[in-house]
Formats: structure tokens, C-alpha cells, sequence
């Protein structure tokens, strides 16, 4: 179902990148990624283009499972089956942060595609068993840039015999705001992010680059086009490619019934390889309450591997912790002849045109500068992927984290395991490092909110070490799962 709500997102041109919670996402889905716990078996169908269910076993601790369904106000032709649906597209790995100006040419092609139905809705209802726990999911868009998102959670082992949390969320080209409230201990969140960068998208006068080309053995024949000529050379400064994107936010929490105050503030900058258009990301992460400072470096060296490392450290205790995490991704077949086909009707990129002046030499290198970013992230986007591969460590922990996802004729399977201590040592040090982000008293309204299932062991990123001086630890398995997984 979270493939199902990414699709409904991609649809109504709904950014989720531009929120302050995705601010870290791009290291997250490297390093704290979510492994599956037991074995569980789910089964979904999409039995019309507005209207999907799913049903899931599992055994974890017991046997229990869960039934779904999911009603969207438009047409989801964009949801594809488990067996024709892209790997990249099916599950969390990295995603490319998209440039300003290359958002404001989706968003100006989605707004003249879209003529009707404006006000999108999504409906989710999740019903757990045999606990008798519900969860649900509204989603109304009211304007272009303006949704409401109501979750609420039903069960009689919360206070109130249940949760419910609203957001009211604004996302913008150049920022984005959320106003929370939550039920648990009335609790109050603002968000706000804002994106610096150049929101233009057409790089380059085209058709003036083709005149120019088609006259070039009679470049510069008048005094009127030599003027005209330094006339367009502010413009073509304002209309450079950039490829880069800076943001900074924050967000500042308050329970109402116990008093508790949160804060963090972020940035992120992200950023293109001018030759061959691989992306890197960087962000620092502050919380001022507790003293935590975390800063990451992503970047996807190629087309089937990706890196990131992440280093904490709080001002107060001077402890520090530094974790590291890969993604590792196979193509079954010879990827070069497939990324030959891909670009088949891409311009070459090796391709020089003759230029005849250096306003020309300019625009030219902006249009080949683009040209490598799109064909890197169109040929990622397009290639068939059969198994993925997550690796995350840390040095404080020394536990392993062993994520592997993948396709089997028309399942979709996940496979994950932590192994502790695998690197046998003694411990001598205790040490307990929190995400700044996580780190606030919406992380106990989350807790609640996941409290259904087994995943509330992953909704904070805390490091647990063993404190016993004189034991020498051996590696052993912490936690193992399967995940099978079939959509029509």
C-alpha cells in the first residue's frame, strides 16, 4: 500500500522530497533502513484504477496479519503488478532530489495536463487481527500546493482508545510548511523548509542556437545583431543550468498537557557531477535541547551502487559514532547493452556542435551539462533491476545490518537480518546517540501510531552497547525476517 499512496502522490504532483521529514531521507534509506521481522506473506490487488485491497499473514511472536483497503478520487493508471513493476519503483532505496527548475516544468506540465479534478481524495483503512487495532488514512488535496492528511489509530490499549494526528501541510516550489496537531498529550508541530536555487528550466535559447548554427559563416554581418547579441547575454546568465539545490528548515514541537518542547533545524545540499551526472547529497542535522549534531555524505558512484556515511556527536558528552551504508544493485544481463537501448533516442553526448562565438560556446555546455544529468537519471530509472543488496554498520554498535530485496517471477521478496557484535571485542563503553530529528516528543505519538505492528523498534535511531567490562562478546543474530510479497 505505501507503493499504491507514492503512486496517488506522483499523480496529483505531490513532492514529498520538499517536506522537512524527507530532509535526511537520501542517508536513512542507506544506513536506518527497516528490516522485516518473522515471516509474512502478502497478497494485494488493484481490482479497479480507484480501488485496491491487500491481505497479510505473519507470524511474528504469533500468528496475526492484517487486511486493507485503499480508494483514491482519480484514476492510479500509474500502479503497476508485481510482476511488471521496476524494482527502483517498488521499494525505499535512493531517490533523486530533483532541481528547482526541473520541478517547475513538472509542475507547469502537470497543471496543463490536468484540467479536471482538482481536489484529489485518498482513503486508507487498515484493520489488524486478531487485536482488533485500526488504522486509517485520509488525504485531501484542497489547492495545487495545500492537503490535509488525518491519521488516526483505534485500539483499547491507548489512552482515549486511540490517536489521531492532523497535518496541514503546504508544499510550495521554494518551501514548504506543516502545522501538526496530535491527540497524544495535545501535542503542537511546525515544519518549514526552504529550497535557494534557480527555478528557471529552459537553459538555453534553442532556437537561437539553431540560427545561429544554420548562419554561422555569416555570424556578426551587421552592427544590429552584435548588439543584439550583448542584449542577450544578461538573460542567458539569468537562464544558466544550475543543478544544484541548498535547503534549510526546522521544526519546533510543544506538549500542551505535559509541558515537553522539542526543536531541530537542518540543511541539505545537493548537487550533480557535471560530466556524469551522478548525484551526491550532504546534511547536518542539529537538536540545540540535547546537544546532537549529525551531518551525512550520500552519492551514487554508478549506475547499481551507492554510499553513505553519517557521523553524530553530542556537544554535551562528547560521545561520537560514526555509521556507514551501501546499496548495491544487480542487473541480470549485459547492462551495457542495455543502457545503449535506453539512450537510443537521446542526443550523443559526445556530440559537438560547431560554435561561433562564446555566447554560443556558453548555452551549448549548459545543454550538455543537462544532457548527462537526464541520461544518467533516465537510464537509472528505466533499467530492470532484478535484486538489490543494503549494507549498514556502525563503529559504536558493531552490529550488521543485511537487507536484500528482489524479484522472483511475479513475487516480490525482502530478506532481513542483523547480526550483533559482529566483530567479537569487549565492550568497554556504554553509549546511547539519538537522531536529532526523531529526537522530540513526536517520537512517543509515533511509537503509539506504529504500535500495531513490530516496527515500532525501528521509529528511533538509538544505539545500545553492552556494558559488560569483562565479557567478551560474540557475534549473534539479533533480528531475522522474510517478506514475500504478490500484486496484481
Amino acid at each position: 500500500m505505501e507503493y499504491v499512496t507514492r503512486c496517488f502522490d506522483s499523480s496529483v504532483a505531490w513532492d514529498e522530497d520538499n517536506l522537512y521529514p524527507s530532509i535526511t531521507s537520501s542517508s536513512d534509506v542507506l544506513i536506518d533502513f527497516k528490516l522485516p521481522q518473522g515471516l509474512k506473506f502478502s497478497i494485494s490487488s488493484l481490482s479497479s484504477p480507484n480501488f485496491a485491497n491487500s491481505l497479510g499473514l505473519s507470524n511474528f511472536n504469533y500468528i496475526n496479519g492484517s487486511l486493507s483497503y485503499l480508494y483514491s478520487s482519480i484514476d492510479l493508471h500509474n500502479v503497476a503488478s508485481s510482476k511488471g513493476v521496476l524494482l527502483q519503483d517498488a521499494i525505499q532505496n535512493y531517490k533523486f532530489i530533483q532541481p528547482l527548475h526541473q520541478l517547475n516544468k513538472q509542475l507547469a506540465d502537470h497543471t496543463a495536463s490536468v484540467a479536471s479534478n482538482r481536489n484529489p481524495m485518498l482513503l486508507y483503512g487498515k484493520l489488524y487481527f486478531p487485536g482488533n487495532i485500526l488504522e486509517t488514512l485520509f488525504i485531501k488535496k484542497f489547492s495545487s500546493n495545500t492537503k490535509l492528511l488525518v491519521k488516526c489509530l483505534s485500539s483499547k490499549n491507548l489512552k482515549n482508545n486511540g490517536i489521531m494526528t492532523l497535518y496541514l501541510q503546504q508544499n510550495a516550489l521554494k518551501y514548504s510548511r506543516e502545522l501538526i496537531y496530535s491527540t497524544n498529550e495535545s501535542l503542537i508541530g511546525l515544519r518549514f523548509l526552504y529550497n535557494f536555487g534557480s527555478t528557471y528550466f529552459k537553459d538555453a535559447n534553442q532556437k537561437r542556437i539553431q540560427k545561429r548554427i544554420q548562419n554561422q559563416n555569416t555570424a556578426f554581418n551587421n552592427s544590429e545583431l552584435l548588439i543584439n547579441e550583448f542584449n542577450h547575454l544578461n538573460d542567458s546568465h539569468n537562464k544558466f543550468y544550475n543543478h544544484s539545490k541548498f535547503s534549510m528548515g526546522a521544526e519546533l514541537w510543544y506538549g500542551i498537557l505535559n509541558m515537553s518542547p522539542g526543536l531541530s533545524s537542518s540543511l541539505r545540499y545537493t548537487t550533480y557531477s557535471t560530466y556524469t551526472g551522478k548525484p551526491l547529497t550532504m546534511t547536518l542535522t542539529c537538536n540545540p535541547i540535547i546537544g546532537h549534531l549529525t551531518s551525512s555524505y550520500t552519492v551514487k558512484t554508478s549506475l547499481n551502487s551507492t554510499f553513505s556515511s553519517k557521523f553524530d556527536f553530542n556537544v554535551y558528552s562528547y560521545e561520537s559514532n560514526l555509521s556507514l551504508g551501501c546499496e548495491l544493485w544487480k542487473y541480470d544481463g549485459n547492462i551495457s547493452n542495455e543502457v545503449d537501448k535506453i539512450l537510443l533516442n537521446s542526443p550523443d553526448k559526445n556530440s559537438q556542435p560547431t560554435y561561433t562565438n562564446t555566447f554560443d560556446s556558453n548555452n551549448e555546455y549548459k545543454s550538455f551539462t543537462e544532457r548527462n544529468i537526464s541520461n544518467f537519471k533516465n537510464v537509472f530509472s528505466n533499467l530492470k533491476f532484478s535484486q538489490l543488496l543494503k549494507l549498514s554498520t556502525s563503529l559504536n554498535d558493531r552490529n550488521l545490518n543485511l537487507l536484500y530485496e528482489g524479484k522472483f517471477k511475479d513475487f516480490l521478496f525482502e530478506f532481513g537480518i542483523s547480526i550483533k557484535n559482529f566483530i567479537p571485542c569487549k565492550s568497554n563503553y556504554s553509549n546511547s546517540l539519538t537522531s536529532p530529528v526523531n529526537n522530540n516528543v513526536l517520537t512517543q505519538a509515533n511509537i503509539l501510531l506504529k504500535s500495531n505492528t513490530s516496527d515500532t523498534t525501528n521509529t528511533t535511531n538509538t544505539i545500545n552497547t553492552n556494558t559488560n567490562n569483562s565479557a567478551f562478546t560474540l557475534p549473534e543474530i539479533a533480528q531475522i525476517g522474510f517478506h514475500f510479497q504478490y500484486s496484481s
